[in-house]
């Protein structure tokens, strides 16, 4: 689950964690283990957005595994690598998958009627359409579990992964130490990516043997992984990535509230391992509610401003364009022409001339067509009344019916948006089900999946305001729920077009206007923009998945599952891959291949092996092709249901440099926006050589009295009392020599070297 601009915050307010590594440069830096988020990496790989797309399966592979070898060459990690792909996701996240892939399905189908009326119309005209090859489209809804697609893409992995650890491979980079050990979570093994890496940590780190000063390192697409990494306590966590202030009002709010919040003991949080403590998450959003009012009101007016400075923007851009013209008649229509530059201008014709295609077409253009001449004519009708319309007002404003900055927004909010006259009860009964998801939530990054069949039964949020009976919320989820099946989940996240992708009778239950569950899967539906301008920000008001009535249409139709579509719709394990170099595996690998023995325990002996604790089992998915290479399944360590993986630093753990420095924080105001990766931008910028320029144009003494605390030009009056104390004792401890210029250069080195 991303988290809009979260990266790009935190990286300009604090620019010093950001680190730049590149492939192939070493550096000072050095991880025992890298994990892996593989849906960052498919989705780029399997329909990029800045290349033509790969233009079968096998072009897609090469591109992801050549992905995860870039990614290998910067971290270069000395004990483990851990690849998880998406598998089933909890119900919570369903959600979110079934209105993006809808919305994915819908968008291409209204792409294709656009591109049709174009094709008729032209030909309606006479012009001769050529119609395109039709190729074998991609559809990106097959990157979820249970496709055919995952089922060959987690084969292919299972090759590449035998390939690389094999002796005989050439490892001329590097990056495949053959004591490296290798964990692949696919797309049989439920729950997202991120969090079964997570989860992986998180049972290792409660073994009483683990090594406290691991290094880890995590790659993923979505900015959550920073939140992750954080509720891990690991004090060697870094993140890996290519590539409005409501985050500080809600700092500042919780500061404000916990210092008025008497203590329990020691516990002075919101939260303790994931566990929220209800009567204080109240006292924050009451807080928040309070100010709820101002703030709707207070964005109406930055967004009213925005507008604005873009008329004057694109105003004066338009009156930038006519200053250097050609002189012309005063009669004519169309706009004048810009000068332009002869040099320029010739050596594009003597480009032009060397491509006979290109020479050919200039000849066709000549400045005798008419066809010129009438498109300056009506070129110059397009500008005609341009400044007026843009003054009148160039943006289409979306359909706002509740109008949050005026009087009456809450009771207009729900009526339009849950079709209710009484906000009061409908708000509690939201606002009481968002709670739990926020505590579904936490529990979700601290403890693992609480409920794999809770959602959020609602399209709209509550407002702060509401939320003034949580601390009564009951919050117990129900541990013993278990996930879907692969094949169930597609059937609870698919649109009718990608239906090509179940089995002959599943799909039928989608499109067969007399099955139960037809209206599951609309062909059309309302995207409400909720304010915004693009669909995609909009909501889509999809109906929500019975789960009852969903399986009881499926009773009828398991019977009809193939072989292999009973192995599609089967949950997996993680498989863990080593050379017969390692060695601490290579006996254990041998005793689970060459007996039958059921499963065996990793010894976890401080003195012999750090690495990890669980079971290894023999897999069904071992390989004889590859004699130098073992493959098992890989079971997490077992805890009891009850047990609490607690958030805190271990005793042994030594803590690195701290990154952040002094400097980083504002002396006057903490949490103080950044703009850049610079901290010290200050405005009104003027170099050393600027105040020369000025000092010779203006009376010395003028200019040196009025100009006395200047830092590099800006007026800047919240420079602390030691830098003008130091200013004024150099002042007084330097003789006059009838030179002004001398002390000035003297406060002007002392306060350059603050920066």
């Amino acid at each position: 689950m991303g988290v809009p601009a979260f990266f790009r915050w935190l990286s300009r307010k604090y620019p010093s964690i950001v680190v730049q590594c590149d492939d192939g440069v070493k550096g000072d830096y050095h991880f025992d283990n890298l994990y892996l988020d593989m849906n960052g990496i498919i989705h780029p790989c399997s329909h990029p957005e800045n290349k033509p797309p790969p233009e079968n399966e096998e072009e897609m592979f090469l591109a992801i595994f050549e992905y995860v070898e870039d990614i290998l060459k910067i971290v270069r990690p000395k004990k483990l690598l851990y690849m998880a792909v998406d598998g089933v996701a909890p119900r919570a996240k369903m959600n979110q998958q079934r209105s993006r892939r809808f919305r994915a399905a819908q968008e291409s189908y209204e792409k294709m009627i656009e591109v049709q009326k174009v094709k008729d119309d032209l030909r309606e005209r006479g012009i001769e359409v050529h119609e395109k090859e039709k190729g074998s489209h991609f559809d990106s809804n097959v990157i979820t579990p249970g496709t055919q697609f995952m089922i060959n893409l987690s084969d292919a992995l299972r090759t590449w992964i035998h390939r690389r650890l094999s002796l005989d491979f050439n490892d001329k980079d590097g990056i495949w130490p053959k004591d490296m050990v290798i964990i692949l979570s696919d797309a049989s093994v439920p729950g997202e990516g991120e969090h079964k890496i997570m989860d992986y940590i998180r049972r290792q780190k409660a073994d009483e043997h683990y090594d406290p000063n691991l290094s880890h390192c995590l790659y993923g697409a979505d900015a959550d992984l920073i939140m992750l990494g954080l509720a891990t306590h690991e004090p060697n966590f870094t993140i890996l990535q290519i590539r409005e202030n409501a985050i500080d009002r809600l700092i500042t709010i919780y500061k404000f509230v916990i210092e008025s919040i008497p203590p329990d003991g020691d516990d002075i949080y919101l939260t303790k391992s994931g566990i929220v403590n209800k009567e204080r998450a109240q006292c924050v959003l009451q807080e928040l509610g309070e100010v709820e009012d101002e703030i709707f009101k207070q964005r109406q007016r930055n967004e009213q401003n925005f507008k604005e400075r873009n008329k004057r923007r694109k105003l004066m851009r338009m009156n930038e364009d006519l200053k250097w013209m050609n002189p012309q008649a005063v009669n004519r229509n169309e706009k004048p022409d810009v000068f332009s530059n002869a040099r320029e201008e010739a050596a594009k014709v003597r480009a032009t001339y060397h491509n006979p295609n290109d020479r050919l077409n200039a000849m066709m253009v000549s400045k005798d067509d008419p066809s010129s001449s009438s498109s300056q004519n009506q070129k110059g009708q397009q500008n005609r009344g341009f400044k007026r319309q843009l003054m009148e007002d160039s943006d289409e404003e979306p359909e706002d019916p509740v109008q949050l900055h005026t009087e009456g927004w809450k009771e207009r909010y729900y009526l339009h948006k849950f079709d209710c006259n009484s906000p009061s009860e409908i708000g509690r009964m939201v606002a009481n089900e968002y709670f739990r998801g926020l505590c579904w939530v936490l529990l979700y990054y601290y403890q693992g999946c609480p409920d794999w069949k809770w959602f959020f039964p609602y399209h709209y949020a509550p407002f702060a305001s509401d939320f003034h009976e949580v601390a009564k919320v009951n919050i117990d989820f129900d541990r013993s729920a278990k996930p879907f099946r692969p094949l169930e989940q597609l059937m609870s996240v698919f649109p009718a077009a990608s239906s090509k992708n179940l089995p002959v009778t599943w799909r039928d239950l989608m499109v067969n206007t007399e099955s139960s569950i037809v209206d599951f899967y609309p062909l059309s539906f309302k995207i409400d923009l909720n304010g915004k301008k693009a669909a995609w920000m909009g909501v889509a008001l999809l109906p929500f998945i019975d789960e009852e009535r969903l399986f009881r249409a499926l009773e009828n139709v398991y019977n009809d599952l193939t072989e292999e579509e009973k192995s599609r719709n089967s949950l997996g394990g993680h498989l863990i891959f080593v050379s017969k170099c390692h060695p601490e595996f290579t006996k254990l690998f041998i005793d689970i291949i060459e007996t039958n023995k059921s499963d065996i325990e990793i010894p976890s002996k401080p003195d012999t092996y750090k690495l990890m604790s669980g079971k290894l089992q023999k897999s069904q998915l071992y390989s004889d092709s590859y004699p130098n290479i073992l493959c098992c399944e890989f079971i997490d360590p077992q805890y009891d249901p009850d047990f609490i993986f607690p958030a805190q630093l271990l005793k042994n753990a030594t803590m690195p440099q701290p990154v952040l420095k002094p400097q980083d924080l504002s002396q006057f105001d903490n949490y103080r926006p950044m703009i850049g990766m610079n901290r010290h931008q200050n405005r009104g910028y003027v170099d050393p050589s600027g105040h020369r320029t000025i000092e010779r144009s203006v009376p010395r003494d003028q200019y040196r009295n009025r100009n006395r605390d200047i830092g590099q030009g800006y007026q800047n009056h919240n420079i602390p009392s030691y830098y003008t104390n130091d200013y004024v004792q150099g002042q007084q401890q330097q003789p006059n020599n009838g030179s002004s210029r001398s002390s000035q250069n003297k406060y002007r080195q002392h306060n350059y070297n603050r920066y």
